[in-house]
C-alpha cells in the first residue's frame, strides 16, 4: 500500500488505483486516492507527495510489529 496527503484535510490517503490518460503533452499518469474522512481525489501521480505510514504497535508488547 502506498499512502500519500489528502489536498483536502492533510491526512494520509490510500493510492487505490494507477492508470494513465491522453493529454495535449503526452500519456499522463493520475492515481485515484480515499482517506480516511472520505475523501476521494485523482491527482496526477506526480503531484502527489508520499507519506511513511508507522507500523501497527502489538497489543501484547507496545512495540511495532
Amino acid at each position: 500500500m502506498t499512502f500519500v496527503r489528502c489536498p483536502q484535510c492533510d491526512l494520509p490517503a490510500e493510492i487505490t488505483d494507477r492508470f494513465t490518460l491522453a493529454s495535449t503533452d503526452g500519456p499522463a499518469e493520475h492515481v485515484k486516492t480515499k482517506c480516511a474522512a472520505g475523501h476521494w481525489f485523482t491527482p496526477l501521480a506526480a503531484d502527489v507527495e508520499t507519506v511513511p505510514v508507522l507500523a501497527p504497535v502489538s497489543a501484547t508488547h507496545g512495540r511495532a510489529a
